[in-house]
């Protein structure tokens, strides 16, 4: 069965992996050189793929990731 994730664009993963890291949304922002409203964008369609509804699912799922890969 394949990855959730494989639905995400490269752009997604980069911002999914930064949240698994527990950076806020400026520190994403920053680091990826982009707006704060680019990234909200990126976290809300990453939920829709990946449907969940709240921001806490979003962040203990990549927290999670983040860890398996490691």
């Amino acid at each position: 069965m394949p990855w959730p994730t494989d639905r995400l664009t490269d752009r997604e993963l980069e911002v999914l992996e930064l949240i698994g890291h527990r950076h806020t949304t400026r520190q994403i922002a920053a680091t990826l050189k982009l707006s704060v409203s680019t990234v909200d964008t990126h976290r809300e369609r990453i939920k829709e793929k990946m449907k969940f509804r709240t921001a806490t699912e979003l962040q203990y799922f990549a927290i999670r990731w983040v860890r398996e890969r490691e």
